[in-house]
């Protein structure tokens, strides 16, 4: 079973004191990555638990009560970052179509290049002979035929990329705003966090101090 971790997990650092607040499927922790294995192993269960450490010193807090109480503020959290992760999702695939529709206009571009053009420009730069450039008159008069059907190809192409940029541009606003609004309620997790680890604390001292922490045995 796989567990979400909301909080601050230090990667590298072991904090003096931690807690892991675990719930269900879901942790909120300020701890380190050893203390959120720690917790793990010392709850044994999936059922919710307060995990402490002071120091070298372990608890576990089990009072429904106090858990009932935390378990709100838990709640929040987890869904603000599940919100967020949803919106990044979003924004993901608006990338991907803004991706899709640049390559397109590439190819578009591309495919309507005048190769003719290219390859006369090429020989005028080469500096060939009167020869060459009156074949080359020659070789546009008989393609003057096609001249109108080229014409309306590369019309075609123009409004095809017209359509493509428009698109690009209507998804590039809704990527904005979707970052509008992720940066709202990562706002919103950051001070639900931030409230949250206050009361977590508060409720470990008072478990302390009351005799509701269990200590656990090394």
């Amino acid at each position: 079973m796989s567990f979400v971790t909301h909080g601050q997990l230090n990667i590298s650092r072991q904090p003096a004191q931690a807690f892991v607040l675990i719930g269900g499927e879901s942790n909120f922790v300020d701890a380190s990555v050893a203390d959120l294995k720690q917790a793990r192993r010392d709850a044994g269960n999936d059922q919710p638990t307060l995990w402490v450490r002071r120091g070298q010193d372990r608890y576990l807090i089990r009072d429904p009560a106090v858990l009932k109480a935390l378990g709100h503020a838990q709640t929040e959290v987890a869904a603000l970052g599940t919100a967020q992760a949803e919106l990044g999702n979003r924004q993901a695939a608006i990338g991907q179509q803004i991706a899709a529709a640049s390559l397109q206009i590439t190819a578009d571009a591309m495919a309507s290049v005048d190769v003719s053009a290219v390859v006369n420009s090429a020989i005028r730069d080469a500096g060939l002979d009167a020869a060459v450039e009156a074949d080359r008159a020659a070789r546009q008069s008989r393609a003057s035929a096609s001249a109108a059907s080229q014409a309306a190809r590369e019309a075609r192409t123009a409004s095809a990329r017209a359509v493509d940029a428009r698109q690009i541009a209507l998804v590039a606003r809704e990527q904005a705003e979707l970052g509008k609004e992720q940066a709202r309620l990562a706002q919103q997790q950051s001070v639900a966090s931030a409230r949250a680890v206050r009361d977590v604390r508060a409720a470990i001292d008072q478990a302390l101090a009351n005799g509701k922490a269990q200590r656990v045995r090394h």
